[in-house]
């Protein structure tokens, strides 16, 4: 088999799983509140996903921490830094 170097190719962009939530994490200010209303079967597993994506904003933005709970009808992020 024989292949052809072919020269100025762009990279594909990355393609990946698109983020199921796109929280306004950046626009968020000290003691800001964002409440997501789940049913009460998938409060608990959301709110590990939850988490995982703030943890992953503050590693890419070390200022800002975020406070992820659970909520009776959903779940709860604050910013508390």
């Amino acid at each position: 088999m024989k292949f052809n170097i072919e020269k100025g190719i762009p990279i594909p962009r990355a393609g990946g799983t698109p983020r199921k939530y796109d929280l306004p994490l950046d626009e968020m200010e000290v003691g800001d509140h964002i409440k997501i209303e789940l049913p009460k079967t998938k409060i608990d597993a959301e709110r590990k996903i939850l988490s995982n994506f703030c943890l992953r904003h503050t590693y890419k933005n070390p200022s800002k921490k975020f406070s992820v709970r659970k909520l009776e009808d959903g779940v709860g992020i604050w910013r508390i830094k």
